[in-house]
């Protein structure tokens, strides 16, 4: 069973529509991925140059929840148990590798196979889906450029938070919400624009 840090809603990754990221920007040959509940606190210029070393995406490991353990998960799908998952929450991306090995059709391949047909399984196949089609090609980036859990663990440290170049909200608890963790607001309200109109129109007063 699994505890609270590690229960899977806390677990970041990327949505459907996001596989689309090769056809989107046909162009491009990298991009950074920032989700919506994160904080960018310094500049990102050393994780853009990063060597992937020939894999597709260059993201946090997160050890603690292996493949293994959430084997209910992969009905059917071949998986190698002792891989860590990795939270999608910044993702260096090299749309070429990703291109060279269609990670796109093989995420399709899968959703075909876990037979979504309902809007919860469509949001319940997003797990198993992300972690399978990038099994083999993440490569890992050091943990301290991403702080997780601002929005579930009441227990993180202060130096912590300060020292790292990005803060997930990952969790239920988003600091836009009044059920936000109230001593790590502090850290997203700094980047209100307060006299922004669509802050005003949204009422937004943390």
């Amino acid at each position: 069973m699994l505890n609270t840090l590690t229960r899977t809603e806390y677990i970041s990754m990327f949505g459907h529509s996001l596989f689309l990221l090769p056809e989107l920007f046909t162009n491009l040959k990298r991009v950074i991925v920032l989700e919506d509940d994160t904080i960018v606190q310094r500049e990102l210029s050393l994780l853009w140059n990063l060597d992937l070393k020939g894999k597709v995406i260059g993201a946090v490991q997160f050890c603690r929840v292996r493949f293994g353990q959430l084997r209910a998960y992969f009905p059917d799908l071949p998986y190698n148990s002792s891989s860590c998952i990795w939270m999608s929450g910044v993702s260096i991306i090299d749309l070429d590798e990703w291109r060279e090995h269609d990670v796109t059709g093989i995420h399709h391949q899968i959703l075909e196979k876990l037979r979504p047909d309902t809007e919860a399984s469509w949001r319940s196949a997003a797990l198993p889906a992300g972690l399978l089609a990038f099994q083999n090609l993440i490569h890992p980036i050091e943990g301290q450029w991403v702080q997780f859990g601002l929005g579930h663990d009441y227990g993180l440290a202060h130096g912590a938070i300060k020292k790292a170049a990005i803060l997930h909200y990952n969790g239920n608890m988003k600091p836009w919400l009044e059920l936000g963790i109230h001593r790590y607001r502090k850290y997203w309200k700094r980047y209100l624009p307060r006299d922004d109109v669509f802050m005003m129109d949204c009422n937004v007063n943390p």
